[in-house]
């Protein structure tokens, strides 16, 4: 027997030290308020009216290629919390805070606008969005005490951390091993701190940049998508982009064909998955859902639930 029977009762204390298993019928409250539609996460803008929401306790990876605009477009969604007064915290070991605002400003009040109109925009999103002010590689338990501080010092309820590999940089088995264990910590805190954490990684190179990504295509795959509650993907439509440079950026281009494409590849608590065609704003570094690009973003208040 693997299990000797005089381990049963050690066994048996240390799990109801942890936690301890209920009646089907003690959960009656928790779901009804699910089936009646009062437990909410937020809804992104970019999916309009798709059933997908980020909900608290759960961990989101972004993936994608490198240049395709990742961390931008989860500095358009801290912007989008930042509007419903819900308060995100920005770690970014890529980008100075300073940079990171500075393009986020871009995406409130465009590329062409004055000093004094981005200074009072960054006064206005100030009391929402946190930033933590560290650049390059760090061990995952810097990361985790950052997270902590964010929640509990700052009351942030999204978590932004840019990139995957900056906190878990090894690689062989060593590496998988610390990645693993990193993305359930995430998991684990995420739920203890009742927050939603957002982790950006990227996809493996291919042979082709144009080659459609899935969530196969992320580094260190089912080490990294088998834990994660949600999947997104992001991609830049390139073949519409070379096509655009080979016409001597001359080519009107057809706007039934997007600049980007969004994939949902995964929700562990939602039933919707699919695809989500994008516009790429350029005057506001933001992606929108219509082929006239109007900006969305701005600084007006919305209603949302955190």
């Amino acid at each position: 027997m693997l299990l000797p029977a005089e381990n049963f009762s050690k066994l048996w204390e240390e799990f109801h030290a942890e936690a301890e298993i209920r009646p089907a019928s003690d959960y009656d409250m928790e779901v009804g308020a699910i089936r009646d539609g009062l437990v909410k996460g937020f809804s992104l803008p970019l999916l309009g009216k798709r059933d997908f929401q980020i909900r608290t306790g759960e961990l989101t990876i972004v993936a994608g290629q490198s240049g395709h605009g990742k961390s931008l477009i989860t500095g358009q969604f801290s912007l989008e919390f930042a509007k419903a007064h819900v308060k995100s915290c920005i770690m970014s070991f890529e980008m100075t805070p300073a940079r990171t605002l500075d393009r986020m400003l871009s995406q409130c009040v465009g590329k062409t606008a004055d000093t004094d109109t981005a200074i009072d925009a960054l006064q206005a999103i100030g009391k929402e969005i946190y930033v933590l002010d560290k650049v390059g590689s760090v061990k995952p338990s810097f990361v985790y005490g950052a997270i902590i501080s964010a929640a509990r010092d700052y009351n942030c309820k999204q978590i932004f951390v840019d990139n995957l590999m900056k906190c878990c940089d090894e690689f062989g088995d060593a590496g998988m091993n610390g990645t693993k264990n990193f993305i359930a910590t995430l998991c684990e805190l995420a739920k203890a701190l009742k927050c939603h954490i957002w982790l950006v990684h990227h996809v493996r190179k291919s042979d082709k940049t144009t080659d459609t990504i899935d969530k196969y295509s992320i580094r260190g795959a089912a080490v990294v998508t088998d834990q994660a509650d949600n999947i997104i993907l992001l991609q830049r439509n390139q073949a519409k982009e070379k096509a655009f440079e080979e016409k001597g950026f001359n080519l009107v281009l057809d706007n039934d064909e997007p600049d980007a494409v969004l994939t949902i590849a995964k929700q562990r608590n939602g039933s919707w998955q699919g695809k989500v065609p994008l516009w790429f704003n350029s005057d506001y570094l933001e992606y929108c859902t219509e082929p006239n690009r109007p900006h969305s973003v701005g600084l007006g208040r919305t209603g949302a639930h955190a």
